[in-house]
C-alpha cells in the first residue's frame, strides 16, 4: 500500500514539474487532432503598413498656405524657388546671410526648442493611466439624516407609550387610595339598595359603551384607513378611548360582572373610568363626524353608517348621563363604608398597583436611556456622514503623446539643420508639402526676424477636409485619394493640418499616366481618403488567419517537443492580410491553421 501511494506522489510531483515549465514558456497545451498539418507556415519578413480609410470633400481654402520665414534678420542671399513651384517638406527655399553671433543664438534657441519639446513628452508619457478625483455624494448625508430623524420618532414613540402606561397605572392608584380614604366603617340596608342599583345601571351603560367602542372601530378601519391627516386624528382619539375602555372593561369582567354586591372600591373605579372611556368615546364619535364634511369623505360615507354615528352618540350622551347620576349618588351616600372583605381587597389591589407603578417607571426610564443612547449613535452617524460623502472614484487619463512626438522630431530635425551650417549662411527650410503660392520678397533685400518671405499652399487653392472620427492621424501623414467621378484616378496627398478632429489634406496631380491626369478634382468634390497611419520595414509577420484570441490575448499555433501548443504572442501594426509580431515567434518558427 505505501508503494502506491509512493508512486502517485510521484506522479503528482512530475505533474507539477511539467505545468510549471509549461507556465514559464507561456504556452497551452492543444489536443493534435485540433491542428491543419497541411496549414503549416514559415513565419516570415515583410514591409508592413497600417491603413485607414475615410471619406473627404474638396473645398476651397486659400487660408491653408503656410507662412514661411527665417528665425533672424538678415540679408536675402538668394531664393530658389518662384510661385507655382511644388515643394517637399525640407526643401531649401531661401538662403539668409547672418554673422556667426546670430547663428549660435539661433542654434541655442533650437536647443532650449528640443530640451522643452522632450521634457514636454516625458511628463506626458510619466503621467499615470488613471487619475482618481474626489466628488460629493449628497444621498450618504440624506440617508443618515433619514436614519436620525427616524431613530428619534421611534425613540419617542416609546417613550411615550411608556409614560402612558405610567400614567395609567398611577390614576387607578390615587382612585383606589381616594376610595380607602373615604370609606366609612359599616353598611346599612338604604345603603345595600343603593349599592344594587348602581352596580345594575352600571352594567347597563357598560354594555352602552362597548356596543358604540367597537360600532366606531369598524367605521374607522373602514373610512379612515390612510395616514393622512384627518385618518391620523380619528385614530389618535379612538387611541385615546381605548386606553380608558379597557380598564373599565378589567372592572366590569372580574369584579362587577361576577359579585353581587361587587366591592365599593370596584364600583368607584369602574365608574370613573366607565365615565372617562365614554367621554373620550364622545371626543372620537365627534371628530369621525367633523371628518365627513371633507370633500373626500362625505361622498364616501354611507345612509345605514351615518344612521349607526348618529344613533352612537345619542347612546353616548344618555349613558353620559346616567354614569354621572351615579356617581353623584354614590359618592354623596351616607353611611356606606366598607366591610372587611372589601376593604382587605382595596388594600391587595393598592400594593399590586404599587408594584406595577414601580415597574413602569422602571421600564420609563430604561426606554428613554435606551432611546437617548440610540439617538446619540445616529447623531455620531450624521456626522460621520459629512465625512463619508467625500467620495473618490478613478478616472482614465489618456496620453496623447503623437502631437508631442511629432513636435520634439521637429525641433531635433531644426537644431540638426543650424549644426550643419558651416558658415553664417542659413538656410530656410519648408515645413510642409505644398505648393509655392507667393513669393514676397526679392534677392538682396533686408528683412526682419519672423517676416515671412514665402507662402506654401495647395494648388488651385483647393484642399480636402475630413472628419477623422477619432482615428488616429499626425501631420504629414502620407493619403492616396480616389473619387467615384474619375474611376482609375489616384491623386497624392498629405495632411497638412488637425483642428478640432478634422484633417486638411493637400494634394498635387493624379499619379498615373499623362493621358487621364487631364481630369481635375473641383470643389465640393466627394472623395475616398485612404491614409497610412503607421509603416514598418522588415517587419516580423504572421497571417491573420493564423491568430487565435482568447480572453483578450493573441495566440498562434506552434509545436514544442513534438505537443501542439498555443503560444502568445505581442502584437503590433495591422493591415488586411498581416499582423506584425513584435514578442513570442520569430522568423523561421512553424506556425498551423487550428481546425
Amino acid at each position: 500500500m505505501k508503494k502506491i501511494i509512493t508512486f502517485l506522489s510521484l506522479i503528482a510531483i512530475l505533474a507539477g514539474v511539467f505545468l510549471t515549465v509549461e507556465a514559464i514558456r507561456g504556452t497551452i497545451t492543444t489536443p493534435q487532432n485540433q491542428i491543419n498539418e497541411e496549414s503549416a507556415y514559415s513565419v516570415t519578413r515583410k514591409d508592413i503598413a497600417q491603413k485607414i480609410t475615410l471619406s473627404g470633400e474638396v473645398k476651397e481654402s486659400e487660408s491653408q498656405a503656410s507662412d514661411q520665414s527665417f528665425d533672424i534678420a538678415g540679408k536675402i542671399e538668394d531664393i530658389f524657388v518662384k510661385e507655382g513651384d511644388v515643394v517637399k517638406k525640407n526643401d531649401v527655399l531661401a538662403t539668409i546671410s547672418a554673422n556667426s553671433t546670430l547663428l549660435e543664438k539661433e542654434r541655442e534657441l533650437a536647443r532650449i526648442a528640443v530640451q522643452q519639446a522632450q521634457a514636454n513628452l516625458n511628463k506626458a508619457i510619466a503621467t499615470p493611466s488613471t487619475q482618481e478625483i474626489k466628488y460629493w455624494d449628497q444621498s450618504v448625508v440624506d440617508e443618515a439624516k433619514n436614519y436620525f430623524n427616524q431613530t428619534r420618532a421611534n425613540g419617542d414613540a416609546k417613550i411615550a407609550q411608556a409614560q402612558n402606561q405610567v400614567n395609567s397605572i398611577q390614576d387607578e392608584l390615587n382612585l383606589v387610595n381616594n376610595t380607602i380614604a373615604g370609606a366609612g366603617q359599616n353598611y346599612s340596608s338604604d345603603s345595600t339598595s343603593l349599592k344594587s342599583s348602581i352596580q345594575g345601571s352600571l352594567i347597563a351603560n357598560y354594555f352602552v359603551l362597548d356596543k358604540a367602542m367597537w360600532a366606531h372601530d369598524r367605521i374607522q378601519k373602514i373610512y379612515f384607513p390612510n395616514n393622512d391627516q384627518i385618518g391620523l386624528r380619528v385614530r389618535e382619539k379612538q387611541t385615546d378611548a381605548f386606553d380608558k375602555y379597557y380598564v373599565a372593561k378589567w372592572y366590569m369582567d372580574n369584579q362587577i360582572s361576577k359579585n353581587f354586591p361587587a366591592p365599593d372600591w370596584a364600583i368607584t373605579d369602574c365608574l370613573e373610568y366607565t365615565k372617562q372611556a365614554l367621554e373620550k368615546l364622545s371626543i372620537a364619535y365627534q371628530t369621525t363626524n367633523e371628518a365627513f364634511n371633507d370633500a373626500f369623505y362625505a361622498p364616501r360615507l354611507l345612509a345605514e353608517d351615518r344612521d349607526t354615528i348618529d344613533n352612537a352618540r345619542r347612546d353616548i350622551t344618555k349613558s353620559l348621563a346616567s354614569i354621572t347620576n351615579s356617581q353623584e349618588q354614590w359618592t354623596n351616600r351616607n353611611g356606606v363604608s366598607l366591610d372587611n372583605s372589601s376593604k382587605s381587597d382595596l388594600i391587595q389591589r393598592k400594593t399590586a398597583l404599587e408594584n406595577s407603578l414601580r415597574d413602569a417607571t422602571n421600564n420609563l426610564n430604561q426606554v428613554k436611556s435606551q432611546a437617548q443612547e440610540a439617538l446619540n449613535k445616529a447623531d455620531a452617524n450624521l456626522k460621520d456622514s459629512y465625512i463619508r460623502a467625500l467620495k473618490t472614484k478613478t478616472i482614465n487619463n489618456p496620453k496623447n503623446t503623437a502631437s508631442l512626438e511629432t513636435i520634439l522630431k521637429q525641433a531635433q530635425e531644426k537644431y540638426n539643420q543650424l549644426l550643419s551650417e558651416k558658415t553664417s549662411t542659413i538656410k530656410l527650410y519648408a515645413n510642409i508639402d505644398g505648393i509655392v503660392s507667393d513669393v514676397l520678397t526679392t534677392k538682396g533685400t533686408w528683412i526682419q526676424a519672423k517676416s515671412p518671405i514665402i507662402k506654401i499652399g495647395q494648388k488651385g487653392g483647393l484642399t480636402i477636409e475630413s472628419d477623422l472620427q477619432d482615428k488616429d492621424v499626425n501631420l504629414s501623414d502620407e493619403v492616396s485619394i480616389s473619387s467615384e467621378k474619375y474611376e482609375g484616378i489616384t491623386w497624392k496627398g498629405i495632411v497638412i493640418n488637425i483642428t478640432d478632429g478634422k484633417a486638411t489634406i493637400s494634394f498635387s496631380d493624379c499619379i498615373n499616366d499623362d493621358a487621364v491626369c487631364s481630369n481635375k478634382l473641383s470643389s465640393g468634390d466627394v472623395v475616398s481618403l485612404e491614409i497610412k497611419i503607421k509603416e514598418k520595414k522588415n517587419a516580423v509577420v504572421v497571417p491573420k488567419n493564423y491568430i487565435i484570441e482568447k480572453e483578450g490575448k493573441s495566440f498562434v499555433q506552434t509545436k514544442l517537443d513534438k505537443e501542439i501548443v498555443l503560444r502568445e504572442i505581442r502584437t503590433g501594426i495591422v493591415n488586411g492580410e498581416y499582423i506584425e509580431a513584435l514578442e513570442g515567434v520569430s522568423e523561421g518558427d512553424i506556425i498551423y491553421l487550428q481546425k
